[in-house]
Order: structure tokens, then C-alpha cells, then sequence
């Protein structure tokens, strides 16, 4: 697995960065399993939420990124 980057822990918890590791030691029939899972998640929440998430992505794409 590999290693997460240090966060600073003066950030809030819903400010931290969420990471996940995937194992190195899936088979890949398990590697296959969990693609598919995803892209049926993907999916189900295109098919649920289509026209909001494309106006997000819009708005998104028209104004610039604060950091």
C-alpha cells in the first residue's frame, strides 16, 4: 500500500483530505469486482442526478478556482 501524505492537524476534521488505499494484493477477478461496483455506482447516481450534476460541472468549468 502506499503512503498517505501528512496532513497538517491544525485542519478540522472535514477539511482533511480523505485518502484510500488500494491493496496490492487484490486478485484480479477482486480488482475486476470493484471497477464494476464503481461504474454501477457511477451509474445509478448519473441516472438519479443527471441534470444537477451537469449544471454543477457547468458552473464549475465558468468560474475560477479559489485556493
Amino acid at each position: 500500500m502506499s503512503k498517505s501524505p501528512q496532513t497538517p492537524p491544525s485542519l478540522p476534521a472535514h477539511l482533511r483530505p480523505i485518502t484510500i488505499d488500494i491493496p496490492t494484493t487484490w486478485t484480479p477477478e477482486q480488482a475486476l469486482a470493484v471497477f464494476e461496483l464503481l461504474h454501477d455506482l457511477r451509474e445509478k447516481i448519473w441516472d438519479r442526478y443527471n441534470y444537477s450534476l451537469q449544471d454543477l460541472l457547468q458552473q464549475q468549468l465558468r468560474s475560477p478556482r479559489r485556493r
